[in-house]
């Protein structure tokens, strides 16, 4: 018998993935380097899966100012995702899983103030009995 769902945060309640990459491709653009999906791919998931600096210093041939890149990159990502909305048909799902009794989890590899401010501004965070993340 089922007891409990647990949710992922980042691609299936909101879509973040999509939207990190769009603001990379635009990074790298400004140095004219491609960034193909299948190297990203290597971020997606983790914390420190793939060194976006790193690899366009590689490429590009350029020192790049690392605290700035992410400092920018942040601005951009950020400005984009508090536009997004939660992904559609998540809600249904958390008030048919709430109807059924199920306990509703969330785990995730991002820290905890990132989900939490969503939930929040989503109005979905009372779902939540457990909320599980990289710290």
């Amino acid at each position: 018998m089922i007891k409990a769902i647990v949710f992922d945060f980042d691609g299936v309640i909101l879509d973040s993935e999509r939207l990190m990459f769009v603001v990379m491709q635009e990074m790298f653009q400004k140095y004219h380097v491609e960034l193909p999906l299948n190297v990203w791919g290597q971020a997606i998931g983790t914390q420190h899966g793939f060194d976006p600096v790193g690899y366009l210093e590689e490429k590009s041939g350029k020192k790049i100012d690392n605290d700035a890149f992410l400092a920018e990159r942040d601005a951009k990502f950020n400005a984009l995702v508090d536009e997004e909305d939660v992904l559609p048909g998540v809600e249904q799902i958390l008030k048919s899983a709430e109807s059924l009794g199920l306990k509703i989890g969330l785990a995730t590899s991002s820290h905890a103030e990132w989900p939490s401010k969503h939930l929040e501004r989503f109005g979905l965070s009372h779902y939540f009995q457990c909320i599980k993340t990289a710290g």
